[in-house]
């Protein structure tokens, strides 16, 4: 009995010696558990500290983040959380909220004008972390992000991180063909995949950004992720992950289906 007595007392961040409260930790442990009402009373009662952060560098933010408790991350952003405040590991909320696919998190904090193009200690940004664990509504949030601050964005993933990144280069593809659906209606143009390119060379994960047609937005899906190869990006002679654009172009000539121009 008295053992459970004493992990509750820790968890609630009660302290043995002096019976005093944290509320700064309360904070950061129900901004994770989704309390809003019991953040609502403590931060009604001041003297809380919104961008405290507990051993591993988390903020109620982050915890908020990750969690995917929406309201609570407004109201923290609300009482002037700062947006791109870091963890020990160099992870901001976006990252958390990216990674774990929390799109209305990754909305609000891109509305504070949290920095998308920031890296962790990996060097990964959020974009990385949403194409890898495929969280669709993630990447999208993320590539407008990008598209308003850039017409065109090539290698996406850390431009700002310490040396030049070589960008990967294509060593085995196989042609795109047209679909017949496609063919039918006339359709040309360009699709613009994101594609997260593996320090082996292979395909992780992969989305559109820039739709051409529905058919051909998969065809050209499927022949990158199975069939394309790259010598992969390096950076200080290492090689890296990276995110980078990708243009599949569609082009009928006048009889007979046209293969992949790039």
């Amino acid at each position: 009995m008295i053992t459970s007595l004493l992990i509750l007392l820790f968890v609630s961040g009660i302290s043995t010696a002096t019976g005093a409260q944290d509320p700064n930790q309360q904070l950061r442990d129900w901004a994770g558990a989704g309390q809003i009402k019991a953040i609502q009373k403590i931060m009604a009662g001041g003297e809380l500290n919104v961008d405290s952060r507990d051993s591993d560098g988390w903020t109620a933010l982050m915890y908020a983040a990750k969690g995917g408790h929406d309201d609570i991350v407004q109201l923290l952003l609300d009482a002037g959380a700062t947006v791109d405040i870091e963890n020990n590991v160099k992870e901001t909320a976006l990252h958390l909220a990216a990674t774990y696919g929390r799109a209305e998190a990754v909305r609000l904090l891109l509305d504070a004008d949290s920095d998308f193009t920031a890296v962790d200690a990996s060097s990964r940004t959020p974009l990385y972390w949403a194409i890898e664990r495929k969280h669709a509504e993630v990447i999208e949030l993320l590539q407008a992000a990008a598209n308003r601050r850039s017409d065109r964005v090539r290698v996406m993933e850390d431009p700002a991180a310490k040396g030049i990144t070589t960008p990967p280069r294509i060593v085995e593809k196989q042609r795109v063909e047209y679909t017949d659906t496609a063919r039918e209606l006339g359709i040309e143009g360009t699709v613009v995949l994101t594609v997260l390119v593996r320090r082996d060379g292979t395909v992780g994960g992969i989305s559109v950004s820039e739709s051409l047609e529905e058919s051909l937005d998969r065809r050209a899906m499927d022949a990158v992720r199975r069939k394309w190869k790259f010598d992969p990006a390096s950076r200080e002679g290492k090689a890296v992950n990276v995110v980078v654009e990708i243009e599949i172009e569609f082009l009928l000539p006048p009889k007979q289906t046209k293969s992949l121009q790039i």
